[in-house]
């Protein structure tokens, strides 16, 4: 039998969720975890959420806080608050040992009195940038990628690069209106499949992938059968993506996780002028194209 972790993957957006968040300028403080699957995390029901669930976290995580002194309904338990693409997850987590800006024991950041910045931006020209964590290293930015800022403090930028990962970055070299422009919420949301929506609809496409590929191995340990493994496979053309679940035997076996998937996908597409179909084992992904 195949574990709940396997078979209850829930996965989550990889963009933040722009309304979700207060408005831009406020004073926030952030914990950035940069493993969740080690903390314990309940939903607002105060329900353990899912070994699954929590792998589905991305790495370094930032977590905004909403209340870092806050008690379970035991009366004695204590959580911090927090809210991530809309959604509120209570922490078991004491913040009181944490250090502003420093990496905890358990990999947890604390981000105290951070500038809320909460925009998307693309970039004008090619640049180099360094990035703090994770990993201490220069990443090139190039011309029309766009990526999302978090936060910022002295010390640097919490971002959603353009290849779909969380980082701290230093942000000092890069200049608005000569390296960056900022991209105004209304436009992110009917851009129809720009490079924003297509990073994020084959990021959430990997970890489907990955998941079968977990599926499968465990199968062939137990039956001791080696199989061909299923995965989502995506073709791009102008203005359409077609996901296809491959090889064609699998379609049936795993209907659930291509429904699961195009669950996730159009939660991703709220707010875009984008046509979602299923046929078959395919999900078509469709945006009228520019004129």
């Amino acid at each position: 039998m195949i574990p709940l972790f396997l078979r209850y993957l829930i996965l989550l957006p990889l963009i933040i969720v722009i309304s979700a968040f207060p408005q831009s300028g406020a004073k926030k403080d952030f914990l950035v975890v940069e493993n969740p699957s080690a903390l314990t995390i309940f939903n607002k029901f105060e329900q353990t959420i899912t070994e699954s669930r929590k792998k589905a976290f991305p790495s370094f995580t930032p977590f905004l806080i909403l209340n870092n002194n806050e008690k379970l309904s035991d009366g004695f338990t204590g959580v911090v608050r927090t809210n991530f693409r809309g959604e509120e997850y209570l922490v078991l987590l004491d913040i009181k040992g944490l250090s502003s800006g420093n990496k905890s024991e358990n990999g947890v950041y604390l981000f105290e009195n951070t500038s809320l910045l909460n925009d998307s931006v693309q970039m004008l020209k090619d640049k180099i940038v360094e990035r703090i964590f994770p990993e201490n290293k220069k990443i090139e930015f190039k011309k029309g990628q766009i990526f999302s800022r978090i936060f910022s403090d002295k010390k640097g930028t919490m971002i959603l690069d353009p290849y779909g990962k969380y980082g701290f970055y230093k942000l000092e070299n890069l200049k608005e209106k000569s390296d960056f422009n900022k991209l105004l919420v209304d436009k992110i949301a009917d851009n129809g499949l720009d490079e924003v929506i297509i990073s994020e609809i084959k990021s959430t496409v990997n970890s489907f992938n990955s998941t079968l590929k977990n599926i499968n191995e465990y199968i062939s340990d137990k039956r001791g059968i080696t199989k061909e493994v299923p995965r989502f496979n995506i073709n791009e053309e102008p203005n359409l993506l077609r996901i296809t679940l491959e090889p064609i035997a699998s379609a049936k076996l795993f209907s659930r996780t291509q429904n699961s998937l195009l669950s996730e996908i159009r939660l991703l597409l709220i707010g875009r002028k984008i046509t979602l179909n299923e046929r078959g084992n395919t999900i078509i992904i469709s945006a009228e194209s520019k004129k």
